[in-house]
């Protein structure tokens, strides 16, 4: 808990050192709301599947499905929302908050990529404390924090937008270690967890491709309005083709998921008989 506050530190400290309160207040805010979907949707699973977590921490096989379900179901939620919101920051934030924050949309889009690899790892760090691993919890920990301190200091020498690219880049970077050690675990490849992510990752990647191509080359500059009518219709399409071609591989998760949270009867449970 210690390392993660210090960690949280780091980026006020430096870009209120290197860059001035101005932009430290814009990142602030964008970093609050690329933040949003860790807590909004992260935090109500871990709350929800740790008990059933550690109970399953010595049955690599069923903590794995469990593991994967709950990631497809995080990511196939978050991914494409985020992604769209990225692609229209400008008008998102000008519409929601202000004219005043609208700046804070450039560095929200260059942070959404981090909100992503957040809501994922956010829930393998709730993992590795289940299963009764908080020493690698506080050394993963410890690692990204002084890996991101070195590269905040270099990136603040290039503006506002470089530090939150760069955090971006840091955490997609670093997934790979904190994931190897977690994938060990349960039994799991990288390249099992990876395909898990792919129509999720493609969905999001749709949506900003085919906003930037609406908006630039066919629609020439919407309003705000109309964008953020745009990155709704492009969401919801994007989570109907997820339904479509995903859904026997969702039905299968979430009969998996159903089976392991019943709880299970030992023989202490069983009602005896005269």
């Amino acid at each position: 808990a210690v390392m993660q506050v210090v960690g949280k530190q780091i980026d006020p400290l430096v870009i209120g050192k290197a860059l001035g309160t101005a932009p430290l207040g814009l990142y602030t805010v964008a970093f609050r709301i690329m933040n949003l979907p860790a807590g909004v949707v992260a935090t109500p699973v871990q709350t929800a599947l740790y008990p059933r977590l550690s109970q399953l921490r010595d049955k690599p096989d069923e903590l794995r499905a469990l593991v994967l379900a709950a990631t497809i179901g995080q990511a196939a939620l978050v991914f494409p929302a985020m992604g769209a919101a990225a692609a229209a920051s400008g008008a998102v934030f000008e519409t929601l908050l202000s004219e005043r924050w609208s700046a804070a949309g450039a560095i929200f889009s260059a942070l959404a990529i981090a909100g992503m690899v957040q809501t994922i790892s956010n829930f393998n760090s709730s993992l590795l404390q289940a299963m009764g691993r908080t020493g690698t919890r506080l050394q993963l920990t410890a690692e990204f924090t002084a890996l991101w301190t070195v590269t905040a200091i270099i990136a603040a020498q290039f503006g506002i937008i470089a530090v939150a690219a760069a955090f971006s880049a840091v955490s997609l970077l670093y997934l790979p270690r904190s994931l190897s050690v977690l994938l060990k675990r349960i039994e799991c490849s990288q390249i099992e967890y990876a395909k898990a992510l792919f129509w999720p990752v493609a969905a999001a990647a749709g949506i900003v491709i085919t906003h930037l191509v609406l908006t630039r080359l066919v629609l020439h500059h919407p309003s705000n309005w109309h964008q953020l009518g745009l990155i709704t219709v492009e969401t919801l399409a994007a989570y109907g083709l997820l339904l479509f071609f995903g859904r026997k591989q969702i039905e299968e998760h979430l009969q998996r998921v159903r089976s392991l949270m019943k709880p299970t009867t030992t023989d202490a449970d069983q009602p005896t008989t005269s």
